[in-house]
């Protein structure tokens, strides 16, 4: 199966350098709790799953958001990927399938097109990680802790807490703290993953919401409209 990374527009993390916090070493976490969100991370190389994000941006934590994207992922083992992006009235969805990529805008046609935004290198299986975005194993970095037993909708969940701070790789990159919360069921797969940054220059919000389902996972290949010759 092949190698897929993606990446998404508002993503900061994709650049993002974890510098460690006052008094605390910059190292990976190898506590149990660490190793255990790692693994739940990995479980989706090859897994089919959907996952829903809902990312909000805010000037301040409690004030009210000034921009709103919502995305969807959704891989069928072992290649088929489905990409829907939605802001405001506009919709744009991309499907690959094996080799074949078909774009479409809002409810209009279905286009092949030559660019998939998906790109592909060697022979290992990885697809994006919603939260994350860089498509690598996810191994916190920082503080890494068990909250807890909750339900989620009905499902007996295990709570995990992952802290962190971070700055962009450039001259003037912003720094920030973020705070991932991951619940994982009984199987060790990820059931919900919320991630809020704070900018520490001018005290921006951020929120994303990412909701994980794997049952009933189908893509279709989209049908192209017949052109008439004219």
């Amino acid at each position: 199966m092949k190698k897929i990374f993606f990446s998404i527009s508002f993503a900061i993390v994709v650049a993002a350098t974890v510098l460690p916090a006052l008094g605390q070493k910059n190292r990976n976490v190898s506590d149990e709790s660490g190793r255990t969100v790692g693994r739940a991370e990995r479980k989706l190389d090859n897994l089919s799953f959907r996952v829903v994000l809902t990312t909000e941006w805010f000037t301040e934590r409690d004030g009210d958001a000034f921009n709103k994207s919502i995305e969807t992922f959704t891989a069928e083992q072992p290649a088929r990927y489905q990409y829907i992006t939605e802001n405001g009235d506009k919709r744009i969805e991309t499907v690959t399938v094996e080799s074949k990529t078909f774009r479409r805008v809002n409810d209009g046609d279905w286009e092949s097109v030559a660019v998939s935004p998906f790109k592909r290198s060697g022979d290992a299986s990885t697809v994006a990680r919603f939260g994350e975005f860089e498509g690598g194993a996810f191994f916190p970095l920082g503080a890494t802790r068990l909250i807890g037993r909750e339900t989620i909708d009905g499902l007996s969940v295990t709570h995990y807490e992952v802290s962190k701070v971070l700055a962009d790789s450039t001259p003037n990159g912003i720094t920030r703290e973020e705070t991932i919360h991951v619940w994982l069921n009984g199987e060790g797969f990820i059931v919900r993953k919320v991630t809020e940054q704070t900018m520490f220059a001018d005290k921006r919000f951020m929120r994303s919401v990412a909701n994980y389902s794997y049952d009933d996972i189908r893509i279709e290949e989209p049908i192209l409209p017949v052109r008439e010759n004219k």
